[in-house]
């Protein structure tokens, strides 16, 4: 396997980049192809999620409102009942779910 990273300026930064990794691998090479006629992409994140996240969606065409915040219980978990039934509701739209967001402590 090839292995690859980056070192970034902080989290902004390695957010914007990880969101566009994920839609690039969901949609292909955009950058020739543009995502115009493409399907509608849904990510997911906790509602204890960074700021930056939105942004990223906005600043990658994705629209804030391809971000879906899911609920999280008193240690602060992600509720995965609740991501499991926004994701089969959105695949019902004919949204493409194409990234999980997860934090990492409290």
């Amino acid at each position: 396997a090839k292995n690859a990273g980056l070192i970034v300026s902080g989290t902004s930064m390695a957010t914007l980049i990880s969101i566009a990794t994920a839609r690039r691998k969901a949609l292909g090479n955009i950058r020739q192809d543009g995502h115009v006629n493409g399907p509608q992409l849904v990510g997911y994140a906790s509602t204890e999620t960074h700021a930056c996240l939105v942004k990223a969606f906005e600043l990658l065409g994705l629209g804030s409102k391809a971000l879906h915040l899911i609920a999280v219980d008193d240690d602060f978990r992600m509720k995965i009942d609740e991501l499991k039934v926004a994701m089969q509701e959105d695949r019902e739209k004919g949204l493409v779910p194409f990234c999980i967001v997860g934090n990492a402590g409290k």
